[in-house]
């Protein structure tokens, strides 16, 4: 079972996985807050688009390095 994430490490996640979008070009980032949904499986929603299939695998894959390596985090999930 994940273990919850204090509001400020979630936001900077979040900040983190958006810089790693922008790395790599990513079109229209948007960001949801759910912080205040309290029946929500997270705490940030964050959604973008690509020009190509491999624009995309590529922001997928800056966004995991970028986490993995500055915040020693693994993903829990990737689609």
């Amino acid at each position: 079972m994940p273990v919850k994430k204090s509001a400020n490490q979630s936001k900077k996640l979040a900040e983190m996985v958006i810089s790693g979008m922008q790395d790599y070009k990513a079109k229209d980032i948007v960001s949801l807050d759910l912080t205040k949904v309290k029946s929500s499986v997270c705490n940030y929603f964050i959604i973008c688009h690509g020009t190509s299939r491999t624009q995309v695998e590529a922001i997928a894959d800056a966004v995991e390095d970028k986490v993995r390596i500055q915040l020693k985090e693994k993903p829990w999930h990737r689609e």
